[in-house]
């Protein structure tokens, strides 16, 4: 079974330009973000092929 996601974006992004690479200081703060968290989720928001936000949503778990 295929992602059609994956495919969806795949095709899309194939027609247009090649995106820049992404800053450094971006791919440090989401690494941050990952080595920071147990549970929960980071979120990257994307405009423009450009990472305008982050967002870190914590999960505490009570056993």
């Amino acid at each position: 079974m295929t992602d059609r996601r994956k495919t969806l974006t795949d095709e899309r992004c194939s027609t247009e330009t090649p995106n820049p690479a992404p800053n450094q200081n971006v791919i440090e703060r989401i690494s941050a973000a990952l080595d920071c968290l147990e549970y929960g989720a980071v979120t990257v928001t994307v405009h423009a092929s450009k990472v305008v936000q982050i967002d870190v949503t914590e999960r505490l778990r009570f056993t």
